[in-house]
């Protein structure tokens, strides 16, 4: 899964086909079918700039958000660990000085309100260092740093450095609930991720349940042709839940989720 994962899905994101479909009418130019190439550069283009637009990234993000939505931290039930996982982090790569929140970062402030409230005596955070394995230094290491910065005790934070995706960061997650003796669990990550980090975490033997953050699909802006507007923010949303839907789809497959 690493492989598919890191390597070969940012190529089904509305930008990477783009590049894939922009070679191919380039070829057919090439090779003088003009009007064959001037047709896919329409479709290319005009799938670049629907999936740029906040509807069609709400409609698609909404498909996997919707399946375990949000809710207040006062209804959310007690369990012994919260399971917090990897992708909200950027490393301590010069010139910076400390790990940075990206635009995931809701995944750690969410954690920290919920151990805050009571919801559970601690936190597993989930993350290894596939992206920089120079650094020696995991992204469960980056994220117990942002954790105490939010007011969570050192002491209630265990580390999970080993895993590359999610169904290593369930693996080994319950392999860490075992050794403590932890049997229930409160999973934080994304609205868009979690449909497959639940059906992998199940798979694991974990009791969990959701308690979803960084949510995308909201209501409609006051004024409706903003939706329509091309948006950066739009089109990597619209990856992402593309990403999403490519590996919930590769995890059935291969039977891990």
């Amino acid at each position: 899964m690493f492989a598919f994962d890191k390597l070969l899905t940012p190529f089904l994101t509305p930008l990477g086909l783009a590049l894939v479909f922009g070679l191919f009418v380039l070829l057919l130019m090439l090779f003088g079918r003009r009007k064959l190439a001037t047709m896919l550069l329409f479709l290319t283009l005009s799938g670049l700039y629907l999936s740029s637009t906040r509807f069609v990234a709400g409609e698609l993000s909404g498909l996997l958000e919707h399946q375990y939505p949000p809710q207040a931290i006062a209804a959310t039930p007690s369990a012994d660990v919260i399971v917090l996982l990897g992708g909200a982090t950027e490393p301590a790569v010069p010139p910076r000085q400390d790990p940075e929140l990206n635009s995931h970062g809701d995944r750690l402030m969410h954690a920290a309100d919920l151990y805050k409230a009571g919801k559970a005596k601690w936190i597993i955070a989930s993350g290894g260092s596939w992206l920089y394995p120079s650094l020696q230094r995991s992204e469960a290491a980056d994220m117990k740093d942002i954790l105490v910065r939010f007011g969570v005790p050192e002491a209630a934070i265990l580390m999970e450095t080993e895993s590359e995706d999610t169904g290593q960061n369930a693996s080994l997650s319950a392999t860490l609930m075992q050794q403590h003796q932890l049997t229930t669990a409160l999973l934080v990550t994304s609205g868009i991720h979690m449909p497959r980090a639940m059906a992998t975490f199940t798979r694991a033997g974990i009791k969990v349940t959701a308690s979803s953050t960084d949510i995308y699909d909201v209501a409609s802006p006051d004024w409706p042709a903003l939706s329509w507007l091309p948006s950066p923010l739009a089109l990597v949303a619209t990856g992402d839940a593309l990403h999403e839907l490519a590996g919930m789809l590769y995890y059935r497959l291969r039977g891990w989720a």
